[in-house]
């Protein structure tokens, strides 16, 4: 990392390759440089070219220049992380650390298809945010999580690890986007749960319908059942239930039946809703509803009523399909 003493090579020189406006004029900046150029100076040339990503020559991809730049990044990433995470905690080192890491972020999200060499950087830099992931800022830790197909696993646990530090701050929104990438890669981290459901219970009400369904399908996806969460959720959404579409209704009911929870209240609001707005129900929102109600050990009148009312709704929309189907085949 750079050093608190102002670096040698002059910072108009980084203002200058992230000025460049030909991947040209960036490889003659750093023509004959490139072993001596530091940290910051060689992130701002890769992220600069990143920049230019979909004008890069074919040439200008497979430059010799190019190759050292990424194998000199490679050697500088792994000195950072050999560091003490000690040293990034006054915040100019947290923040130039956080910059480096978001800028090789960037340079992996828009050149690794196209330089294949590039790639090398993904697993340095998760080793990087890893081993400093403490001193990290919650929008590089969410971006971290965010960038699809870059990571392993390695690094969703590190930023699980400190989730209570730093999930506060999120909406609900990004709260469940990263969440959500969790759940796809099928990772009950328990530290990130937990943090998860007790800012969702404090903040409840800052939840939208729609976000309080996703946020109770994906806990039933990965089979967690947090008792104080779903009490408080089968509460608010019995409250509010007419603010819930048909799609929340239909995940809503579904998520309670996966962990086998029963919450008549929660039920009887849920049909009472369904059943004014069945005609809005898309079919698969009305599957969900459906499949979750007949799981039911105790089904009311009301509950019976529903389930033939909406399979027959199914049915017919299937038959309707059918011949539009038939058309088009």
């Amino acid at each position: 990392a750079e050093p608190p003493a102002p670096p040698s090579r002059p910072p108009r020189m980084r203002y200058m390759l992230f000025q460049a406006k030909t991947a040209e004029s960036i490889f003659g900046m750093i023509d004959g440089l490139v072993p001596e150029l530091r940290l910051g100076d060689s992130t701002a040339a890769l992220a600069s070219l990143a920049k230019k990503a979909q004008n890069l020559t074919e040439a200008e991809r497979r430059s010799p220049i190019l190759d050292d730049l990424v194998s000199h990044q490679v050697d500088l990433l792994e000195e950072v992380s050999n560091q003490q995470t000690s040293e990034f905690r006054n915040r100019r080192n947290a923040e130039f650390l956080g910059s480096v890491i978001m800028d090789t972020l960037f340079t992996l999200k828009e050149l690794r298809q196209l330089v294949p060499q590039v790639a090398e950087l993904g697993p340095m830099l998760s080793q990087v945010a890893s081993k400093h992931v403490r001193v990290l800022r919650p929008f590089v830790l969410v971006s971290l999580v965010l960038a699809d197909g870059i990571f392993d696993r390695e690094v969703l646990d590190a930023v699980a690890s400190v989730a209570p530090g730093f999930m506060r701050r999120l909406s609900p929104a990004v709260m469940l986007q990263v969440l959500q990438v969790y759940v796809k890669a099928r990772l009950p981290n328990p530290v990130l749960l937990e943090t998860i459901s007790k800012e969702a219970v404090r903040r409840i009400d800052m939840f939208s319908a729609e976000h309080t369904s996703m946020l109770v399908y994906d806990f039933a996806t990965l089979g967690e059942n947090n008792k104080k969460l779903m009490d408080v959720v089968g509460q608010t959404a019995s409250r509010d239930i007419g603010l819930y579409a048909p799609e929340d209704l239909g995940r809503l009911a579904l998520s309670y039946t996966m962990l086998g929870l029963q919450d008549l209240p929660l039920t009887n609001a849920i049909v009472t809703a369904a059943v004014w707005k069945l005609h809005m129900f898309s079919a698969t929102s009305l599957a969900y509803l459906i499949d979750a109600l007949s799981q039911m050990g105790h089904k009311t009148e009301k509950v019976e009523r529903l389930i033939e009312e909406g399979s027959a709704t199914l049915i017919k929309g299937a038959s309707e399909m059918a011949p539009k189907l038939q058309c088009r085949l």
